[in-house]
């Protein structure tokens, strides 16, 4: 755990405000009790659901295009932080080491591990940066390490529970090769330990239903296709233009996202062909922990991004408006699932004050339910062949861990409590293969 200190150019004091009306009037919309105001909140609702349209539409988890031949492809340095990481960085290391591509390094950031890590280290043919005694671990500071010692073109940067399939590097380059406005790419995130129990089969769904056809969409209609933090490839250029990753960022996928996008370094595309796959967290208490971290980050970033990003010359308009969305869009599966809940329990005669007719609400809220069970239908089919509803409907109860992880965020923030990194903790459950024996290597340590 690593405290740090929030910059202090942050205007959530105004900004959150703002947004905590307009979703709270997009939840007063659910009770039928509709004002003007209200009526307005609701277009954030209705872009969401073009955009999770527009994404379950053109998602495609297939390959698409020719090969890329090997002369074409530029030199990829793979960055993957590691603090205690001894259940799964063998793993890990034994997907990246048979990756199918002509050009890369991996660098391990071994950052303050006190367990097995660094033994483990040293079995693999890999670079590896050892931070110890330092005053700050986190994985923007471990990022930075790996950073001042890559030799890549394209810097991709992974958890320490990944698996990739062989042919990842040349799937996921491929944006950044053949469009040069193009500084940043992201892969589709997947759970390998989904079966384990509800809560790793909802964060699968959550991926696919919200994040995976959200990031689709948005890239479709030109919007603010975000970097994530397992998956994401970025031009090693670009990001010592813009000083490194901050060091002060709770999520520090979303601040460089919004860095990148302030700096006029281009656009971020997203690629669902080349999936990540990753662990689920099968805890409540850890969930609701990570959750809160990411919820407060976003938070911050609405406060010091927004304002920013609204005056800027350097984004266009259209991108502005989808980033505002995006920064806010950490209310969405709150309000989403507390307009469900009551619209079920405004059946109950005389519990709400109808200003809005029933059945308008009714109606409105029933094409939410079936929109997502579409959705799920759709996306179960593009991606494992078959039809499935049960997704849409278990992501219902699901989501509701988002209410107090956005509660607990909030109250970080309105006390102006310091910035807390915690990271995940990864127990290599339910991996999808046995770890692949490799050659023993020289260690470079820096």
């Amino acid at each position: 755990m690593t405290k740090r200190t929030p910059p202090t150019h942050l205007s959530w004091k105004v900004g959150l405000p703002v947004l905590l009306v307009l979703a709270l009037g997009v939840d007063g919309f659910a009770t039928h009790t509709l004002t003007y105001f209200q009526s307005a909140a609701l277009i954030p609702l209705l872009y969401s659901v073009i955009v999770f349209t527009i994404g379950a539409v053109f998602y495609s988890p297939r390959p698409r295009g020719e090969r890329l031949p090997d002369e074409e492809l530029p030199m990829v340095s793979v960055l993957i932080p590691a603090h205690n990481e001894e259940n799964v960085i063998a793993h890990t290391l034994s997907h990246m080491l048979r990756l199918d591509y002509p050009r890369y390094e991996i660098i391990v950031i071994d950052d303050h591990s006190s367990d097995r890590t660094g033994e483990i280290l040293r079995e693999f043919p890999v670079k590896v940066v050892t931070r110890r005694n330092l005053p700050n671990r986190g994985k923007s500071e471990a990022l930075n390490a790996g950073l001042e010692v890559a030799e890549g073109d394209v810097l991709c940067v992974f958890d320490a529970d990944t698996e990739v399939a062989p042919d990842f590097l040349r799937l996921a380059v491929a944006p950044l090769v053949q469009d040069p406005e193009v500084c940043g790419v992201q892969a589709q995130v997947r759970m390998y330990n989904r079966g384990v129990n509800f809560l790793t089969a909802g964060q699968d769904d959550e991926f696919a239903l919200y994040s995976e056809i959200t990031q689709v969409g948005r890239e479709r209609l030109r919007g603010a296709a975000a970097l994530g933090g397992n998956g994401q490839l970025t031009r090693r250029s670009a990001i010592k233009a813009l000083g490194g990753w901050s060091p002060a960022a709770l999520t520090e996928d979303l601040d460089l996202t919004m860095r990148l996008f302030l700096a006029g370094r281009g656009r971020i595309a997203h690629c669902s062909e080349a999936i990540v796959w990753q662990e689920g967290v099968p805890d409540f208490g850890a969930l609701i922990r990570q959750r809160t971290r990411w919820a407060e980050g976003m938070l911050r970033c609405w406060g010091e991004f927004a304002w920013p990003m609204l005056i800027s010359r350097e984004v266009p308009l259209g991108l502005k408006l989808d980033s505002l969305y995006f920064l806010g869009s950490v209310f969405l599966p709150s309000f989403t699932v507390t307009s469900l809940v009551f619209s079920v329990a405004s059946f109950v005669p005389g519990l709400f004050t109808h200003a809005l007719p029933d059945h308008v609400g009714d109606m409105i809220s029933s094409a939410l339910l079936i929109a997502t069970c579409s959705w799920s239908l759709v996306i179960s089919y593009k991606r494992d062949r078959r039809l499935d509803v049960l997704p849409g409907l278990r992501s219902m109860v699901y989501l509701l861990h988002w209410i107090p992880a956005l509660t607990l965020a909030m109250r970080n923030v309105f006390m102006d409590a310091p910035v807390v990194w915690e990271k995940t903790e990864h127990r290599g459950q339910g991996l999808i293969s046995t770890t692949m024996p490799v050659a023993v290597g020289t260690v470079a340590e820096s």
